[in-house]
């Protein structure tokens, strides 16, 4: 008994926090939801006077690209290596994919990252509602060092959600397997 009142500390209350924090809506009732309240304005109250972060780095906004997609010669992935050139220092990189869309009104968000590291996020909207296949361009610039082999594109989805079983939701926000058409790097100036 010693041993369990040794483990316990004066954080407990921010423990039943994260518990309501992470439980899934479903299952809440009414007390429940107050209670859910109550523990996130004090967890933000808490978070206001810590130091701030460095604002996110600002997307790289995609567009259609001018030309038309191509007969699919490979199969659409939700991840693909892109090769980089032997150099340091900043870099503009030009990527070109064509996307499957699914039939509605859609973010559509894709990374790239280094291992561990990131080092853009890419973002589209789908506003039509055609369901049709598309070719995105995007730029932006990146850092090399020298010791980078490849750099990874990855597909993600627009925000977490947890019904993978419902066909709309999963339309609406999950991960777009892509065919990865074009990577190319060039000085900045």
């Amino acid at each position: 008994m010693a041993r369990i009142l040794d483990m316990a500390d004066g954080v407990g209350l921010s423990r039943w926090s994260s518990v309501l924090q992470a439980k899934p809506r479903t299952d809440f009732g009414g007390l429940v939801w107050l209670s859910r309240g109550l523990a996130k304005q004090l967890r933000l109250k808490r978070k206001k006077g810590r130091l701030q972060q460095e604002p996110p780095a600002t997307p790289w906004r995609g567009r259609s690209a001018a030309r038309k997609p191509q007969a699919a010669s490979a199969p659409l992935v939700f991840s693909q290596a892109i090769a980089c050139p032997q150099t340091t220092g900043d870099m503009m990189l030009e990527i070109t994919v064509r996307i499957g869309v699914p039939p509605v009104r859609r973010r559509i968000e894709m990374e790239i990252n280094d291992g561990g590291e990131h080092i853009a996020r890419l973002r589209a909207m789908a506003i039509s509602r055609s369901g049709r296949e598309r070719v995105l361009h995007f730029r932006g610039k990146v850092t090399l060092g020298g010791a980078r082999v490849a750099l990874t594109l990855e597909a993600r989805p627009s925000r977490q959600f947890r019904e993978w079983n419902d066909a709309a939701t999963v339309a609406a926000y999950g991960a777009l397997p892509f065919q990865l058409l074009s990577a190319d790097f060039f000085p900045v100036g």
